[in-house]
């Protein structure tokens, strides 16, 4: 009568350490690769401003040499315009270095019908473009989640035609100090979010108007940009 198998004391005592050691790389990778957060090397890839509130004021004195005072808000609950893609490297334990390119062009025409067939306008023609310098903090709170402090200086310009079928044009160019600070969590090892304020006030800036006609000649002033922000951006870590 065969007997049932069973192990040596010491492949017993191989097996049970074999399995300690795989469960405790199982149950350590996780945390390993959370601590990522922040360590030097990690490669922070997302995209920012995806969400959220912003409210932006514009001032400048128009060819009469009136104040304007011009003033946009926005709230989206998932997508907005005004979304950018960052890429920042952390360099040294906690410090990262990067940057955040944004930019946006509208355009179209719109068809109908008249005596002679189909009759077209093209729309108005308007683009911004912005690209933000920062340097970061990241405070950790644990492996997942921490507070991330950046700042930096950054330009933001834009085009805009105030009328469909006219030559007008109204360029805008201001060169901003910025500051964010966001909270980021991180659940998953590669994966994670972030949200909080977010500023950015002008240090110098231009706002311009030509080929409004005759009776409008060009001219172009110095204006100030201030913008205020809550936002909620995601991100990949490599």
């Amino acid at each position: 009568m065969s007997q049932p198998l069973s192990l040596a004391p010491q492949c017993q005592a191989k097996f049970a350490l074999g399995l300690a050691a795989a469960l405790s790389v199982c149950a350590f990778a996780p945390r390993a690769a959370a601590q990522l957060l922040g360590a030097p090397g990690t490669l922070a890839i997302g995209v920012e401003n995806l969400t959220g509130y912003d409210a932006t004021t514009v001032k400048y004195n128009n060819r009469n040499n009136a104040e304007i005072t011009d003033t946009t808000t926005q709230f989206s609950l998932f997508l907005k315009t005004g979304a950018r893609v960052g890429v920042h490297y952390f360099v040294v334990p906690q410090v990262s270095i990067g940057g955040s390119l944004g930019y946006e062009s509208f355009s179209g025409s719109v068809s109908q019908p008249d005596a002679n067939g189909n009759f077209s306008v093209d729309k108005r023609t308007d683009s911004a473009f912005l690209l933000h310098l920062k340097v970061g903090y990241l405070l950790p709170l644990s492996n997942t989640a921490g507070f991330w402090f950046r700042a930096g200086p950054g330009v933001h310009r834009s085009s805009v035609h105030p009328s469909v079928t006219g030559p007008d044009v109204v360029t805008e160019t201001f060169w901003t100090v910025g500051l964010d600070a966001f909270f980021v969590y991180a659940p998953v090892p590669v994966v994670g979010f972030f949200v909080g304020p977010t500023g950015d006030l002008s240090f110098v800036g231009r706002h311009s108007e030509e080929n409004f006609g005759p009776n409008n000649p060009d001219f172009s002033h110095s204006g100030s940009y201030r913008h205020l922000g809550l936002d909620l951006g995601i991100m990949a870590m490599f």
